[in-house]
């Protein structure tokens, strides 16, 4: 727990609203995790994992860790579909290990894995708006 308080004061730090303009129209919401997947490659280089990048870089760039698959994919959502997501974060099966997730519909979507997951159990949850403000500074 206390780790996860530590990250959340990390994160929380100057912060402005973000736009996405540049991406591929979908028809359905379950395409944009398979696009993400497969068009965001992951950012093995990334010196800190706890440092999110905006959409617009992810896009950019193309390529990011977890966290950053997961908000593009939020922003997606809301854009393309008017769909307000949540992003949660898990602990995987490797000690101190984070993994993030992204929540629509009560179903939980990984884009980094072009996965559906079921009983995920996150130990934090984030909301649309909280998350598109705290990775805008990025």
């Amino acid at each position: 727990m206390k780790r996860v308080l530590i990250t959340i004061i990390i994160l929380i730090s100057g912060c402005s609203n973000t736009s996405v303009t540049d991406y591929p129209q979908f028809e359905q919401p379950r395409e944009i995790m398979k696009w993400v997947y497969e068009n965001i490659k992951y950012d093995f280089e990334k010196s800190n994992l706890l440092e999110w990048q905006s959409p617009e870089k992810t896009l950019s760039t193309h390529k990011g860790v977890c966290i950053d698959k997961s908000i593009l994919m939020m922003k997606l959502l809301k854009d393309q579909f008017n769909i307000e997501s949540e992003l949660l974060i898990i602990e995987t099966d490797k000690l101190f290990i984070t993994h993030a997730l992204v929540r629509y519909n009560n179903q939980t979507y990984d884009p980094t894995n072009n996965e559906y997951i079921y009983n995920a159990d996150p130990v934090f949850v984030l909301n649309y708006q909280d998350t598109m403000i705290m990775s805008s500074n990025n």
